[in-house]
C-alpha cells in the first residue's frame, strides 16, 4: 500500500513537471506567434507602402511620357523637318 502510495506521488510529480513544461512551451509558443503576426503587420505595412510608392512612380512615368511625346509632336510642326538630314528625321 505504501509502495502504491509512492507510486501515485512519483507519478503526480512527473505529470506536475511536465504540465509545468508544457505550459512553458505554451507561453514561448504564444510569444513567438505574437512576434510573428506583428512582422506580418509591419509587412503588410510596408507592402501598402512600397504599393502606392510604385503607382505614384508609374503615373508620374507616364506623364512624363505623355509630355515628352506632345513636346516631340510640338517640334515636329514647328520645325520643317523637309531641312533635316535623312537620319536626323528617322530619330524624331
Amino acid at each position: 500500500m505504501v509502495q502504491q502510495i509512492s507510486q501515485i506521488e512519483e507519478k503526480a510529480v512527473v505529470e506536475a513537471a511536465a504540465t509545468a513544461r508544457m505550459q512553458q512551451d505554451v507561453e514561448k509558443l504564444h510569444h513567438e506567434n505574437e512576434r510573428l503576426a506583428q512582422e506580418v503587420r509591419q509587412q503588410s505595412e510596408d507592402t501598402r507602402h512600397h504599393r502606392d510608392f510604385y503607382y505614384s512612380l508609374l503615373e508620374t512615368t507616364f506623364q512624363l511620357s505623355s509630355s515628352v511625346e506632345e513636346i516631340q509632336q510640338d517640334y515636329m510642326r514647328a520645325v520643317d523637318t523637309t531641312m533635316l538630314p535623312k537620319d536626323e528625321v528617322s530619330i524624331l
